[in-house]
């Protein structure tokens, strides 16, 4: 049982586990993941960079992750216990599903899959989460003692391959619900074994006295087995037992396996069926303080396997493939907490002294000591302590007197204010059991690697609350006396403005920053003054440009800079310097699409965290204003949808093609020729150029972190001059489209959405007229209705002057003394649609033999798979060389979901009547 409060804090100092350490300023190994260390000056490091550095740029409280020892972890669980029950030892394999309820988000998701584990829900928001990270239904189950409706529902739109049933009530809602849709639902049933786990009385789950499972001891798992084994939509695939987590003794689960395999048998021999699969849950133990001993995966894995095939021998049945569900020991070791000391105090105690370090964070954070009489251990991060140790209490900053996070742990009895203390192993229900308690916010979880380092989940924040800051008469700073001594005629300070970069754009800018002085000086109410501009080769001649501004040097360029503008591109050394000038408190203009779509939210969190601007409406559409509209003339309104020709390139390709006639060859060597395209121009006509500006154009929008990987994508490289032709003879355009839109209701349930693909338009469309190189951005607005911009979306003056408005709008702030960025506060984990559950329309193109009962079986196959044809237009076609008379058939759907269309067209491709499917087109704008 827990103990009680005031026994806790009551209790000795120094408890009898814990060692006197011969050097407190050592790490132990084996409670931090694989890539942190410590420096000579005591200075924690993960993957080569300084919690020092993390701390200033990202703030605290953060939960830090190893990425590498996350993925590492994951893979030695699957290659583990995959050799231990391996085919080749006599048993059927095994399966390895990440348990999402330890730590979940949509980044952690993706890691699992590819790691090649499967993934355990809990919920409609984990199985949301899972799918918009692309896990396959059939590799994620759903758990859970009180399934609603809705959930069920998902599973099977989902294609969970496993539903763990839990209750009798849960075999009949299941049945119903599976029963309606014509389908048969995957069962699992999760048994209750009557073992009581070695482990804190909340978190051991196989006893009888509890929520979760159906009893063997008392039959209800016997009805339960019953009820599935004869239902026509429920499928009893296997059984599931959960015994408890941190579980140090493996007897527990020997025990769980040897009773779940004797109950498999006995329903085997009832029914008559298989069973093909067992999962023996996970709460395998990991050693969060010195004392804990848990047991080696591989010594796990060995064990079971011996139990699991001495069991089914003795039974005399066939060995089930076996599911383990490890959570907390993948995750929580990849994980620590960093937090910041703000005060110290001592107390004396009947056993002597104890020191309370109270940090900026507490139970909101990490609530496992308050509730399950957790320990944790902790390690002074910023530098080494001279002092000799000392028990300390660290404690959060919660009105409760049971806010504690580490117990007892000896640090070096200088712990002070500003400190930095790191708590390792908080990767599992911590994050996950966040709570606002006092309103603090919960803290969000950065991952870093060796060359990157993002928010997975962003944090929350308190600045929405706070009052604007306010730059009128009453507020005194240095850049507000530079008006005052504007207005009488005295001297005005120059901001200084680094460039990074000076190609043909940054050429532009330096050349107006310098040309048009006077009256940017007058806009601005203070000078720009050029004081570098970092170029690869400084001993080049640049006509128009001082060369004494010129320099290699750009962290020495941007030390002190007011204003920093990035136009050099690229993800690498760029996303390095922006994150360096946010830091010291310069704003930054990019024009850097790349690098934004990678790490909108991480830049974005960086001005926001200083009070700072980052602005970018170069990146997105060259001279048009965009962003601008979107983040501020908007911001009163709700954005639904955007949707835009954002790649001269290909706009300039495919409306040759529509003009002109020419094929798609012609029209990119033209576009290559009039500088239009590169000499490699797969980044345009590949959409990958678009996305960028889609993922962008989302984030912004939507106020959710929509990255380039979150984007759909699809080239022009396979549009003919023959789908170009029929688009036209039906009234239609075809152009690349990004399209970024809320969507309300889908198969997946709400969410984003953010693609681009060559669409349809019809010829009134606004868009269908935009021509040439030209781009536009059409905007559906709640309040403000249909919007669109248009204008010149790229080249070295266009662009150029999209900079230049970037550039002096952060100048008058610097000069105003206003506010710096905006918080654009982004919903954590959105979820973002895949392609498969957006609503579309198809114009399907076929080469079919001209005979009676064509359209009869092409329309049969639509029926089949619940899609409709809204018009069909045939004509005749060529006879082949065995005197066959094909004929052309173009079909217009009604809307559906992208993935019933696609399953159509897949079934119409092995219609003996079909000789080719010519094109596949999506319909937009109607």
């Amino acid at each position: 049982m827990p103990a009680h409060i005031a026994g806790t804090l009551h209790a000795t100092p120094a408890p009898v586990w814990l060692p006197y350490p011969d050097d407190v300023n050592a790490l132990l190994p084996s409670l931090w993941s694989d890539n942190v260390t410590k420096s000579a000056d005591g200075v924690l490091t993960i993957a080569g960079h300084p919690v020092t550095e993390l701390a200033e740029q990202y703030g605290t409280p953060t939960l830090v992750m190893d990425v590498a020892d996350f993925r590492s972890r994951a893979g030695t669980y699957l290659s583990t216990f995959s050799n231990a029950f391996s085919v080749e030892k006599g048993l059927a394999g095994a399966d390895v599903f990440y348990a999402g309820k330890a730590f979940l988000c949509t980044a952690v998701a993706r890691w699992v899959h590819e790691a090649g584990l499967g993934l355990d829900t809990c919920s409609l928001g984990e199985m949301m989460i899972a799918r918009a990270a692309g896990v396959p239904g059939d590799r994620v189950g759903l758990h859970g003692n009180n399934k609603s409706a809705a959930e069920l529902e998902y599973a099977l739109d989902y294609g969970v391959s496993r539903i763990f049933v839990d209750s009798l009530d849960e075999v009949a809602r299941l049945e119903s619900i599976a029963g309606a849709r014509g389908t048969v639902a995957p069962v699992m049933l999760r048994v209750t074994v009557g073992v009581e786990a070695h482990t804190h009385d909340f978190i051991a789950t196989a006893h009888e006295d509890q929520k979760f499972g159906l009893s063997l001891a008392d039959g209800t798992a016997a009805r339960a087995a019953r009820l599935v084994a004869e239902s026509e939509h429920l499928r009893l695939d296997g059984l599931h037992s959960h015994i408890g987590s941190q579980i140090f003794d493996i007897s527990g689960f020997q025990v769980a396996a040897a009773r779940v395999l004797a109950f498999r048998a006995e329903i085997m021999g009832e029914h008559g069926i298989d069973l093909p699969d067992v999962d023996l849950g996970g709460g395998f133990g990991i050693r969060y303080t010195s004392q804990d001993t848990p047991i080696p995966v591989a010594e796990m894995a060995e064990e079971l396997a011996a139990v699991v095939a001495k069991e089914c021998r003795g039974l005399g049945t066939s060995v089930p493939r076996i599911s383990i569900e490890p959570g907390r020991a993948i995750v929580s070791p990849a994980v620590f907490t960093l937090y910041e000391v703000g005060t110290v105090k001592q107390v004396s105690t009947d056993s002597g002294p104890r020191t309370y370090v109270a940090v900026d964070g507490g139970m909101s954070d990490n609530i496992r000591t308050a509730l399950y009489d957790a320990d944790y251990s902790c390690t002074l991060a910023n530098r080494n302590s001279e002092a000799e140790p000392a028990i300390v209490r660290v404690v959060g900053k919660h009105c409760e007197s049971g806010d504690i996070i580490v117990r007892d742990e000896y640090m070096g009895a200088d712990v002070t204010a500003g400190d930095l203390v790191a708590v390792p192993t908080t990767g599992a229900y911590c994050r996950s059991l966040a709570n606002n308690y006092n309103h603090l916010p919960r803290p969000g979880v950065l991952a870093v690697e060796a060359d990157r380092v993002e928010w997975i989940v962003t944090p929350r924040t308190t600045r929405r609350c706070s009052p604007p800051t306010r730059a009128w008469p009453g507020r005194s700073t240095e850049l507000m006396s530079v008006r005052d001594k504007s207005e009488k005629g005295e001297e005005m300070q120059a901001l200084k403005v680094a460039m990074l970069g000076c190609g043909v754009v940054g050429t532009e800018v330096a050349a107006r920053i310098q040309n048009r002085a006077e009256g940017l000086a007058e806009r601005i109410g203070a000078p720009l003054e050029l004081s570098a501009i970092v170029v690869r080769d400084d001993s080049k001649t640049r006509p128009g440009i001082d060369e004494k501004l010129l320099t290699t040097d750009a962290e020495a360029a941007i030390n002190g800079a007011d204003i920093v503008v990035e136009l050099m591109g690229g993800i690498e050394p760029a996303r390095s310097l922006i994150t360096a000038a946010l830091r010291q408190g310069s704003s930054v203009v990019t024009a850097n699409k790349a690098l934004l779509a990678a790490s909108y939210g991480q830049l974005m969190s960086a001005a926001d965290a200083a009070g700072v601007r980052l602005e970018h409406e170069a990146a997105v559409a060259g001279a048009i204003p965009i962003i601008r509209p979107v983040g501020d003339s908007l911001a009163g309104d709700r954005i639904e949808r955007i949707m835009g020709i954002v790649n001269g390139t290909t706009n300039y390709i495919l409306d040759q093609m529509d003009s002109e006639g020419w094929d798609f060859e012609q029209a990119l060597t033209a576009a290559q020729e009039l500088g239009y395209a590169e000499a490699d121009p797969t980044a345009d006509i590949g959409g990958h150029d678009a996305a960028a500006k889609a993922a962008i154009l989302s984030s912004l929008a939507f106020h959710a972190p929509v990255s380039i990987d979150d984007v759909h994508v699809e080239g022009i490289e396979d549009i003919t001059a023959e789908m170009v032709e029929t688009a036209r003879d039906q009234g239609f355009v075809i152009k690349l489209l990004a399209v970024c839109e809320r969507v309300a209701s889908s198969p997946a349930g709400p969410g984003l959405s953010a693609r681009v693909y060559p669409a349809l338009l019809d010829r009134n469309h606004a868009l269908a007229s935009v021509r040439g190189a030209f781009n536009a951005v059409f905007i559906e607005a709640d309040a403000a209705g249909q919007l669109m911009f248009y204008g010149q979306g790229a080249g070295g003056a266009p662009t150029a002057s999209a900079v230049l408005g970037d550039l002096v709008s952060v100048a008058r702030r610097k000069v105003l003394g206003g506010r710096g960025q905006y918080e654009r506060p982004f919903h954590e984990d959105y979820p973002i649609l895949p392609i498969s559950a957006i609503t579309t329309r198809y114009h399907i193109t076929l080469d079919v033999v001209d005979r009676p009962g064509v359209l009869a079986a092409v329309s049969e196959v639509f029926a089949d798979e619940g899609a409709s044809i809204e018009l069909m237009r045939q004509t005749i076609g060529d006879i082949d060389e065995e005197g066959v008379q094909h004929a052309k058939l173009v079909l217009a759907t009604h809307s559906n979901t992208d993935s019933t269309l696609q399953k159509t067209v897949d079934r119409l491709i092995d219609l003996p009547v079909v000789h080719t499917v010519k094109s596949v087109i999506r319909v937009e704008g109607q």
